[in-house]
């Protein structure tokens, strides 16, 4: 189904007033995930039948760069209703057919129910996920509406604002004096979504308006930024490009003026992630000792109910307040870290990197700083300020391991330093990394539902705004220029074709062909340059 392409956000504000003491909503939030699952198990009986007829099995056996490869399983999408559409109208019949749904789950809502569940079962089809999860009583489910024509609608009268649901209205909460609010209710309202959250053992509702236009600019903040960079690094700091290096923990940052390296989160974090830890030993210990015949040897049968406490209770539902506020304070954080980060330039570049095998090895410091997370909040900043958010090939350019006089070498993970053995640079290895990040050209290519991302490094221009640099310190004989002076983005993985046009220039030798050196030289060589270190 068509969906909007106009510039949208979000402005979220809690419900204040009930007449019934948000019972209603209850009932409905109840009835709208029973729904979910309903629309949810129908659609993964029917892939059950797809992919266990002869037609599907006879389409497997076509050649996967055929193109009637690709129509035969179209049309057995259409023919077993595994489409939005199918599941839009599988929603609605299920809601007319019952008395309890059509009551308590408005027509709009259940339409949103059925694209929602025809998502998590298009995952799985298309293999991007194992499973799909259904909702378990007890836990929070949103009400969303298509449009602001039905319910949930958001109505303005003067100066109030009330949200209509099932004919009911419920005040929310706004400060017309906040010029982030009125901002918000002068835009055109597309449809909103009613949750709850638990804060402080207290249920509270909230609704997130989606409206159409930019967000609003919060220039003080911009301003605040921009003095305690000035500070740092004097008034001239602002760049075209600015070049973010990830890692589990910290990020180096670089906009080829100046350059340095901070905490994603600081340590902020760590006495409320303590907390959290204390909590789960806790809860832990809770359970070994209610459900002694549970565990074998210190670890639990497969297949064993366990029995939990009131005591686990209270302190399950303490430490999932603790993780909220957790996770608000890191998303306020990262926040004010890429207004941070886009007052250094207009147009930011990531390395296209894979988060998911970052997590996999540094699963507790991934978890505390949320690298993916803050990724998403500099790519929404950099929109909203007019910018934009790119991201580089790393097989092409392969950052790491260039240095600026255009010699390659693979470092190991644990090598943090860059000290290259031919023209003797010692700098930070992730400083580096996003200093030549700023000197990346991209181009992208859609070819179906893939974007295939292209880049090039320009060593040229890299060395040339080395030696001007603010806050590092550069061989004075990067500037006279070296043989390579780009590093094309034409080179595949694990080939060598930079090298071997460095050995083809006869300028120097490469470092491979060059005559084995003494321990002495070796020694010299590999001996860090104090004046080049990171400042």
């Amino acid at each position: 189904m068509a969906r909007s392409t106009s510039k949208s956000f979000v402005f979220e504000t809690e419900l204040l007033s009930s007449p019934d003491g948000f019972r209603s909503l209850s009932q409905s939030e109840e009835h709208g995930r029973k729904l979910y699952n309903a629309v949810l198990g129908e659609l993964l009986k029917k892939l059950a039948r797809m992919k266990n007829s002869r037609e599907y099995r006879d389409t497997l056996l076509f050649n996967k760069s055929d193109p009637k490869r690709k129509a035969d399983f179209a049309q057995l999408r259409i023919e077993y209703g595994l489409t939005e559409f199918a599941a839009v109208s599988l929603a609605s019949k299920l809601r007319t057919g019952s008395v309890d749904f059509d009551l308590f789950v408005p027509s709009k809502v259940a339409q949103e129910i059925g694209k929602r569940a025809f998502r998590a079962v298009e995952r799985k089809m298309f293999g991007k996920a194992k499973r799909c999860r259904f909702k378990s009583k007890g836990q929070d489910f949103s009400l969303r509406g298509s449009s602001n024509k039905e319910s949930p609608q958001i109505k303005v009268v003067g100066e109030t604002v009330l949200l209509v649901f099932r004919k009911k209205e419920y005040l929310l909460k706004m400060d017309w004096r906040n010029p982030w609010h009125r901002h918000a209710l002068g835009c055109r309202i597309k449809n909103s979504q009613v949750f709850k959250r638990s804060i402080g053992g207290r249920v509270r509702w909230f609704v997130q308006i989606c409206l159409e236009g930019e967000a609003y600019r919060d220039t003080e903040k911009e301003r605040k930024h921009k003095v305690r960079l000035a500070a740092r690094f004097g008034e001239d700091f602002r760049g075209q490009n600015v070049s973010v290096d990830f890692g589990p923990k910290k990020i180096a940052i670089s906009n080829g003026i100046v350059s340095y390296e901070r905490l994603i989160v600081s340590d902020w974090l760590k006495g409320l992630i303590a907390e959290s830890k204390v909590i789960q030993r806790r809860m832990s210990r809770s359970l070994r000792l209610n459900n002694k015949k549970a565990f074998q040897d210190g670890v639990l049968k497969k297949g064993t109910r366990l029995s939990r406490t009131e005591k686990y209770r209270k302190l399950s539902r303490k430490k999932q307040d603790i993780e909220r506020r957790i996770a608000a304070f890191r998303k306020c954080i990262q926040g004010h870290l890429s207004h941070e980060i886009m007052q250094l330039g207009s147009v930011v570049k990531l390395e296209d990197i894979s988060y998911k095998a970052l997590q996999k090895r540094y699963g507790k410091s991934v978890g505390e700083s949320a690298p993916a997370s803050l990724k998403a909040s500099l790519f929404r900043t950099a929109e909203k300020l007019g910018g934009r958010g790119e991201l580089i090939n790393t097989f092409q350019t392969r950052l790491s391991q260039t240095c600026l006089c255009g010699e390659v070498r693979k470092k190991e993970l644990r090598e943090r330093t860059h000290a290259c053995r031919v023209c003797g640079l010692v700098l930070p290895r992730d400083i580096l990394s996003a200093f030549l990040g700023c000197f990346t050209h991209n181009q992208v290519q859609k070819k179906g539902r893939k974007e295939i991302i292209n880049s090039s490094l320009d060593l040229a221009a890299a060395r040339s705004a080395a030696v001007g640099h603010k806050t590092l310190s550069f061989p004075g004989s990067l500037a006279a220029g070296t043989p390579s002076e780009n590093l094309k983005g034409d080179c595949k993985r694990g080939n060598r074709e930079v090298a071997s046009s460095l050995e083809r220039s006869g300028k120097r030798q490469s470092r491979f062909q060059q005559e084995p050196r003494s321990p002495q030289d070796q020694g010299s060589a590999e001996r860090p340059n104090a004046e080049n270190l990171h400042s």
